[in-house]
């Protein structure tokens, strides 16, 4: 939970989604600098869920997945998320426009857009055929993804740089 992740702007979207659906729930999965801040600031619905090991196991169990990142590079989680067969609302940045296509696995927002995040959410959360095509476009999608290569890959320049 940092800067660059904003889950502030995704705590402002929520808060608008509750508004029309008070029965909605977000589960933030993570941790960081500023995780106590975060949770002063979120309403009800919201779940800190902390770190947590079994991401890939848990992510079955969620309608929707989410990224209202500043900066990224290509997120191992949203890869993840789609292999799941879970529809995703993520910004526009780093590699996840080239991951996910806007209206067809997900919707795609600008950053620091809580009005964007909301309505993106709002869509989903209103039409269960809409999450349910979209998440077996992301399954389909991510046929093509090497997420464990990927995340091999990453880890072999730790490792280089480590050396160094």
């Amino acid at each position: 939970m940092t800067p660059k992740k904003d889950q502030a702007t995704l705590l402002a979207a929520f808060e608008r989604l509750r508004q029309e659906r008070p029965e909605a729930r977000l589960v933030l999965i993570g941790s960081g600098p500023l995780e106590a801040e975060l949770k002063a600031a979120a309403g009800e619905g919201v779940v800190f869920a902390g770190s947590r090991p079994d991401v890939p196991e848990l992510l079955p169990a969620f309608d929707a997945f989410t990224l209202s990142s500043r900066q990224e590079g290509l997120p191992v989680a949203l890869m993840e998320a789609m292999t799941s067969g879970l529809p995703s609302v993520v910004t526009r940045v780093g590699g996840m426009p080239e991951v996910l296509d806007d209206g067809v696995e997900g919707f795609l927002v600008e950053p620091a857009d809580p009005a964007g995040l909301a309505a993106a959410f709002g869509k989903l959360a209103a039409d269960r055929g809409l999450r349910e095509r979209m998440g077996e476009a992301a399954r389909g999608r991510s046929e093509s993804f090497d997420v464990a290569g990927a995340q091999q890959a990453v880890e072999r320049v730790y490792e280089r740089v480590l050396r160094s």
